[in-house]
């Protein structure tokens, strides 16, 4: 990975426009700037199973197995505390790492991010069951 850069994060639509579509200013504000760009290069480990949960990843753009923003090392609340799965880029790729601490703290809050966790879950569900089907 590429050394961190902090910039603003509000040049990913997929987290402005998918994460963090209707938040109030406050919590926007307050995710983009704790958001830190990272930069993975094809086949580089983004997050390993075992490791404890720091954070977790908005994808903007390349390919690491989710649509553009969705979240990558996210599960509920409550069972936190592990990766349960590997991340990986296929391909180059940027996404932007919020700390679990700020994700959770504003996620309880806030109505408008939650359900939009809760429609990226039911995305994944819908591809998964597509899949099965297929």
């Amino acid at each position: 990975m590429s050394a961190p850069t902090h910039h603003d994060a509000r040049s990913c639509d997929p987290l402005i426009n998918g994460l963090l579509e209707g938040c109030t200013a406050d919590v926007t504000n307050a995710i983009v700037d704790a958001a830190e760009v990272r930069r993975y290069a094809a086949g580089e480990i983004i997050f390993t199973e075992g490791e404890p949960v720091t954070g977790v990843f908005c994808h903007c753009t390349g390919e690491v197995a989710m649509r553009p923003g969705m979240l990558l090392g996210f599960r509920e609340p409550e069972r936190i505390g592990t990766y349960i799965v590997s991340g990986v880029a296929r391909t180059d790729a940027v996404l932007f790492f919020i700390p679990i601490d700020l994700f959770l703290e504003k996620l309880h809050t806030s109505p408008p991010l939650m359900f939009n966790i809760m429609r990226t879950l039911s995305e994944r569900i819908d591809g998964l069951e597509e899949r099965l089907h297929t």
